[in-house]
């Protein structure tokens, strides 16, 4: 198991270098941060894998497979939802 962090980018997507055949499982907060964990095969090649994070209420278009919800808490309550790229 690897974390990564998470981060919106560009048009609300984020990339996370990993490796080939990784399987992202969930996200969670952790110390105030949203973190990514994969299940990842140790020798595997690298590999980038691009991910979308999306506001509650906020036109999901062309998502692929759900991966998790985090909750940011400070100036507002604010709810993301992650998802592998489609």
């Amino acid at each position: 198991m690897i974390k990564f962090k998470v981060f919106k980018g560009v048009n609300d997507q984020f990339y996370a270098h990993m490796v080939a055949g990784a399987e992202p499982l969930c996200v969670q907060m952790q110390n105030g941060e949203p973190y990514l964990w994969a299940r990842v095969q140790v020798g595997s090649p690298p590999c980038t894998t691009r991910f979308r994070v999306t506001g509650t209420g906020h036109d999901l278009g062309a998502v692929g497979r759900y991966i998790g919800t985090f909750q940011l808490h400070g100036v507002g309550s604010l709810v993301f939802h992650v998802f592998a790229d489609a």
